[in-house]
């Protein structure tokens, strides 16, 4: 799943084929953004329940839940973005080697 294909960096992954492949590589790998997503949902159910059991309605506690549900949407960007980066550079290294050996 995450072994380099014979042209690309070694140390890009590459991203699996399969929907269900897909979502566990985004979501699952490395381990930590597996527990971070997991306990985002379970952070956001405690707080939810929190808010319709507590009376007089206590209103923060609904925006305090999806805290850690938008890191996750936070962290998985960035690791997009950096890949992007990744993958344009290399593809510029190589349009300027293709250049080069051209002249």
């Amino acid at each position: 799943m995450t072994s380099p294909a014979p042209d690309a960096p070694a140390t890009e992954p590459v991203e699996p084929d399969g929907f269900w492949a897909r979502i566990r590589f985004h979501l699952l790998t490395p381990w930590w953004r597996g527990a971070l997503f997991f306990g985002a949902i379970a952070w956001g159910i405690a707080f939810n329940v929190a808010y319709f059991l507590i009376e007089p309605r206590i209103e923060f506690l609904g925006v305090v839940s999806l805290i850690p549900m938008f890191m996750v949407i936070i962290a998985q960007q960035a690791r997009s973005r950096a890949r992007l980066r990744a993958r344009q550079a290399a593809e510029a290294a190589q349009a300027s080697e293709a250049r080069r050996a051209q002249q």
